[in-house]
């Protein structure tokens, strides 16, 4: 367990989205859907 980034961030106004799988994996299908709307870009994972 730790911090794994995919690529060296260069951040100007960031948010953040987290989410944790649950029933169904509906948190991470929830987040995917978000992400994808706010063409937001993924570059690490807790």
């Amino acid at each position: 367990m730790g911090i794994r980034l995919y690529q060296e961030p260069h951040l100007e106004n960031p948010i953040l989205v987290a989410s944790w799988p649950g029933i169904g994996n509906i948190g991470i299908i929830a987040v995917d859907t978000l992400r994808g709307m706010l063409e937001a870009e993924e570059f690490g994972e807790i």
